[in-house]
């Protein structure tokens, strides 16, 4: 089968092309065999050596029920006096009270299922697959609660916040004492007599004090922000000694549909943990319909004709399908309010033919998912595994088995990743390129002795990139430090100058790796281009360094060291770290 791989929904997790359910009710082990075909061809066994022997198809059905729960979202308005919208309350408990009884009434209105199915249906997949919080517009109701005024305690009117309910407040010139130092002595008590001497002020008296000239001795001067009255209108409330709470009332509702596995039979449910709840209509696995309370029985008619003449449609007259829905889902609606999810999930048993062995198979869903299969992918690859193992213990024949090895697309596969990812990515990748028939085991070892293959063909051009990248980043460090090049960084600082020489330092010892990785490319290619099954993909992996590398930047690095030390002019940095 060729895959269009732009119509692969990623979401499936699965690299076949996706079936459309709205196509009808397809022949699930047709679909099956044409999946193993793809996998197995190129991989020992052609595609038309693929055969379905025989399968048994039926449609297993089954409900769940939408569960609503109702939770009151209030939005509070503060309203000055005793007015506003909504309906009257005679406090805030009474308010509380009521909206109860209405969340109440409208969990048992069938009104609210209808408006409920409206809304679900408007969602994506019917809301099916995720707990959804909905918000009705229809589902609300406005309040309003009156309460004294917690400021005035309901008298309209608070103490002046200046003289605190006084009236009066201290003289501000003479700070509440009705007295100050007399302005005709300035405090002294006597003024001079005209004939330089001095005598006994007539005003204080020879007190030195006088009458306050603001508040003629009283202490106190009439509050100029109450005038006197010792009350101020209250703000709180607007003089009116209420205060009014405006209460708008939404009821969220959150929709929780649990899938039980009693419900289920056991390939089912396994498929069920494999995708979970959202991943049956995100993978196209089944049909979800939402049924509303009034179309149950409706729908569970027009569904049974349904799959009668879909069954008549489909290829294969070998093929049955049991157009029984589950006879437990119109009992299972206890309350007639309720909504339903209705789930119909293909399932098939089959008997597939892979070249000359045969395997029996169960088979779940639209998109043709093996609930259970034999490793047949195990016995296709398992020569090729053998030859590389062959390969990783030893130099003989190595053409000979790299060319029989090559010859299975997977082991073609694992060698063009081999280098450029870590080994659990590439198990990864054959995960999801052969979702069934590959066991663990098998894809580890082809994985492994991939890697050792490649490391032992590659092992002697390794040495010799490791030789030659050394002698390269020798001859470019020689150069930094015994050419006059260095004197383009003098005027910088220490500081500058030891970041320069290590970045000399790590593009040599970079240089140095990467040229025992392109002599062992150039080894493996040489390897697929006299081969029976040269690739284009292993012609341009660079093979993992191994060893060799790590050599390479150790040796590199400890002839910068030395090259710096020997140098006419050794850096400066070199010596400030006790280094010279």
């Amino acid at each position: 089968m060729v895959v269009n791989k732009k119509a692969i929904n990623k979401k499936a997790n699965s690299p076949f092309e996706i079936y459309n359910i709205a196509k009808g009710i397809p022949n699930i082990a047709e679909i099956g065999k044409e999946h193993i075909a793809q996998l197995v061809e190129g991989n020992g066994v052609a595609s038309n050596d693929v055969k379905l022997v025989n399968s048994e198809q039926n449609i297993f059905s089954f409900t769940v029920t939408i569960s609503p729960n109702f939770q009151e979202k209030l939005g509070e308005n503060k309203i000055v006096g005793n007015k506003g919208v909504g309906e009257i309350c005679a406090s805030k408990e009474d308010m509380m009270r009521k909206i109860a009884v209405l969340k109440q009434d409208y969990a048992e209105d069938p009104h609210t299922s209808f408006l409920l199915f409206k809304k679900l249906t408007s969602l994506p997949n019917s809301g099916w697959g995720q707990d959804q919080r909905i918000t009705l517009d229809e589902l609300s109701a406005d309040y309003i609660y009156t309460e004294q005024c917690s400021q005035c305690m309901g008298a309209k009117k608070e103490p002046c916040s200046k003289c605190h309910g006084k009236g009066n407040i201290a003289c501000f010139n003479c700070k509440g004492f009705g007295l100050m130092d007399c302005l005709n002595c300035m405090g002294a008590g006597q003024v001079a007599d005209g004939q330089g001497g001095q005598k006994e002020c007539p005003k204080c008296y020879g007190k030195r004090k006088a009458k306050c000239t603001e508040c003629i001795g009283k202490k106190y001067m009439i509050c100029d922000m109450c005038r006197g009255a010792k009350y101020m209108p209250c703000k709180n409330c607007g003089q009116t000694g209420y205060l009014s709470t405006q209460v708008h009332v939404d009821f969220e509702i959150t929709t929780t549909a649990l899938i039980d596995e009693k419900d289920l039979s056991d390939n089912i449910w396994k498929l069920y943990e494999e995708v979970g709840q959202k991943g049956l209509t995100d993978g196209a696995h089944a049909k979800i319909t939402l049924l509303a309370p009034s179309e149950v029985e409706k729908a569970t008619e027009i569904i049974k004709k349904q799959k009668t003449e879909e069954a008549a449609e489909t290829e294969g007259a070998e093929n049955s399908t049991n157009t029984d829905i589950d006879t437990s889902m119109e009992a299972r609606i206890l309350d007639e309010h309720l909504l339903h999810y209705l789930v119909e999930i293909p399932i098939s048993k089959a008997e597939f033919s892979i070249g000359e062995k045969r395997y029996n198979a169960d088979i779940v869903g639209y998109q043709a998912w093996f609930a259970n299969i034999d490793n047949f992918m195990d016995t296709q690859i398992k020569s090729g595994i053998v030859a590389l193992q062959k390969i990783s213990k030893g130099p003989m024949a190595q053409q000979a088995l790299i060319d029989k090895a090559l010859k299975y697309r997977l082991i073609k596969q694992v060698f063009s990743k081999t280098g450029k990812m870590s080994k659990l990515r590439i198990l990864k990748f054959l995960k999801y390129e052969y979702p069934m028939g590959l066991s663990d085991k098998y894809a580890k070892a082809a994985i492994q002795f991939a890697d050792k293959a490649i490391s032992k063909i590659t092992e002697k051009p390794r040495i010799k990139g490791m030789a030659i990248g050394t002698i390269i980043s020798s001859l470019i460090m020689g150069a930094w430090f015994f050419v006059p090049l260095r004197k383009f960084i003098e005027n910088m600082s220490s500081d500058e100058k030891m970041y320069i020489d290590t970045a000399i330092a790590i593009i040599s010892a970079f240089i140095a790796y990467y040229t025992v990785r392109i002599f062992a490319g150039k080894a493996l290619k040489q390897f697929a281009l006299s081969g029976k099954t040269a690739d284009k993909d292993i012609k341009q992996i660079l093979p993992p360094a191994k060893n060799q590398g790590i050599y390479a930047i150790f040796a590199t690095i400890l002839i910068f060291m030395l090259l710096a030390y020997f140098s006419p002019n050794a850096p400066i940095w070199f010596s400030e770290l006790g280094l010279k």
